[in-house]
């Protein structure tokens, strides 16, 4: 993206908007950009930690399923998957997830499409760090 610097700045502006603000939870977040990095096929987001094992919260195995549904065909999603997203979720909770997986879903396929590598042993330190988290 450094070839279009416009861009890119505006870019993770709105890559910060959506993971650190609004209503559902940073982590819950997180969780969807590392279970949907290995479907969409960026090296580089899978590379910057591990995807859980098993969520034990109903909110974030439902925020993950949802968004692996939007992986596969976004075209699939029906009146029955919002029944089940309002279980656990508001209305404006949904569109932010929405949102964020759709943006993860364009962020990935960008690095994709690149070929980007996985990331460095530094680049995954500093992605900790900048979620105040360690892998």
């Amino acid at each position: 993206m450094s070839h279009c610097p416009g861009a890119m700045a505006k870019w993770w502006d709105l890559e910060c908007e959506l993971r650190f603000e609004g209503l559902i939870e940073a982590d819950i977040k997180e969780e969807i950009r590392r279970s949907m990095a290995p479907e969409v096929g960026c090296q580089f987001c899978a590379s910057l930690a591990p995807v859980k094992d098993e969520y034990v919260n109903p909110r974030e195995s439902l925020a993950v399923a949802y968004a692996m549904l939007l992986v596969k065909d976004p075209r699939n999603i029906d009146d029955a998957v919002f029944t089940v997203l309002r279980e656990e979720f508001t209305e404006p909770e949904i569109v932010e997830l929405t949102l964020w997986s759709l943006f993860m879903i364009a962020s990935q396929a960008f690095g994709a499409v690149l070929k980007i590598p996985a990331a460095s042993g530094e680049e995954i330190t500093s992605y900790s760090i900048s979620r105040g988290t360690t892998v």
